[in-house]
């Protein structure tokens, strides 16, 4: 699942840098992403994940483990031009080096964050333009691993306020997508919030509508006049009684 989701990031990034993300390009970077894992002892065995030998399978005790530091865009470059050739190089110089070294390269670097507090608020208000959707990219993957993480037991909610903003990019959009489709295997549920239903369900993806098929609760509020016509239009798929 975390390869997929960084694929997802690297897909985006290529679609900044105006790039195709052809199939040789996605199978370079998803042996390289293994590679740069295994460059610092991450494999696909859960336990790896943690400095020492104290863990015991089936019970990942997250709480008194410490991770091993995991790798950065630095290393991935490390990585691609030592081991990928030509391929590799020419993958960092159209694509990578700007969020490495460019004027992108606040994604490269761990975090500074204390993640282990029971409330965090990343503030992006700053965050150009630009680069707001892949961060928001970046954002909710780490919130999915969170939740992920957490008790199967526990139940949890993830709410997104203002979802058109997300809905309005391709990738935002597929990530709340699969997120509904898997969630509730994880004791999680989505809440998404917007002002205008004709916003969340005009994507030209149609990821509005996977969401919403995959939602057992819907509430409309009143609409303004300009969206009435847009709303009739909706109405035989969100289902609505027009005489309630």
């Amino acid at each position: 699942d975390k390869l997929l989701n960084l694929n997802s990031i690297f897909r985006m990034m290529f679609a900044m840098a105006n790039e195709p993300y052809t199939a040789q390009y996605f199978n370079t970077i998803e042996r390289a992403l293994r590679d740069v894992y295994a460059y610092k002892g991450i494999t696909n065995d859960p336990a790896s994940l943690f400095v020492g030998d104290k863990i015991k399978r089936g019970n990942l005790n997250l709480s008194n483990n410490v991770f091993k530091e995991p790798p950065t865009l630095s290393d991935f470059k490390y990585i691609l031009l030592n081991r990928y050739g030509e391929l590799g190089t020419r993958l960092v110089e159209d694509v990578l080096d700007i969020f490495i070294d460019g004027s992108y390269n606040i994604f490269n670097g761990l975090s500074t964050v204390d993640t282990s507090s029971n409330m965090l608020f990343f503030d992006i208000k700053d965050c150009s333009d630009e680069l707001k959707p892949l961060m928001y990219l970046v954002l909710c993957d780490f919130i999915w691993e969170k939740m992920k993480r957490k008790p199967k037991k526990e139940n949890a909610i993830f709410a997104v306020d203002e979802a058109w903003i997300m809905m309005k990019n391709e990738f935002t959009a597929k990530f709340l997508s699969e997120f509904a489709r898997q969630c509730r295997k994880f004791n999680v549920g989505l809440a998404c919030i917007t002002q205008q239903a004709a916003d969340f369900f005009n994507d030209p993806w149609g990821y509005g509508k996977t969401i919403y098929a995959n939602t057992s609760m819907h509430v409309l509020m009143k609409q303004t006049k300009e969206d009435i016509g847009i709303i009739d239009d909706l109405v035989d798929t969100l289902r609505v009684n027009k005489e309630v």
